[in-house]
């Protein structure tokens, strides 16, 4: 198995700007999860609108909610 060592070597100046850049592409990220939680909410609400909602469906698009609001607390915990 071969190792490769790489190191990298910044200023300050060089971090301030890969941290900011970092936190443009966090708000993206953010924005997008926003987004699909929305699709999801709406979805949701259009199942529950039916006739005859399919209870199965309603809970697997709950939990995929669920999961991108943990996904957002995350990012923005840290």
């Amino acid at each position: 198995m071969d190792f490769c060592a790489v190191f990298y070597y910044y200023t300050r100046d060089d971090f301030r700007l890969i941290k900011e850049g970092k936190s443009m592409s966090l708000d993206g990220k953010i924005d997008t999860l926003k987004s699909k939680h929305q699709a999801l909410e709406n979805a949701i609400e259009d199942h529950n609108n039916r006739p005859h909602p399919d209870d199965i469906e309603i809970a697997s698009l709950k939990k995929q909610k669920l999961k991108i609001k943990d996904e957002i607390a995350a990012i923005a915990d840290s």
